[in-house]
């Protein structure tokens, strides 16, 4: 689920906006010790998802935009035979597109 908001005309035809939403994304992990799987596992993990992005109107029906999107993920702490590992999820999202608007 994300929510944008359009903030602040650059010009005419470019648009500045933020983004705001939350992201939930299922992982897979395996563990590894010395070359040999110890174990898998796989959650789904949810977080805020922050971001900006422009648009560049080419026509009145066509546009170019540019968005970044940075997800903080919650923490999670895996308890392997043999050892702990702690997992701070994030991604960062950079996209270009094109698009169509009827």
């Amino acid at each position: 689920m994300n929510f944008r908001s359009r903030h602040y005309v650059v010009q005419d035809n470019t648009l500045l906006y933020g983004l705001v939403g939350y992201q939930n994304t299922k992982f897979e992990a395996e563990g590894f010790w010395n070359g040999t799987s110890v174990g898998t596992d796989d959650d789904t993990f949810g977080g805020l998802r922050l971001g900006a992005g422009i648009e560049y109107m080419t026509e009145a029906n066509t546009s170019f935009r540019l968005q970044y999107h940075y997800t903080a993920y919650s923490d999670k702490t895996y308890n392997y035979p043999g050892y702990t590992e702690k997992w701070d999820g994030h991604d960062s999202t950079i996209e270009l597109g094109l698009a169509y608007n009827f």
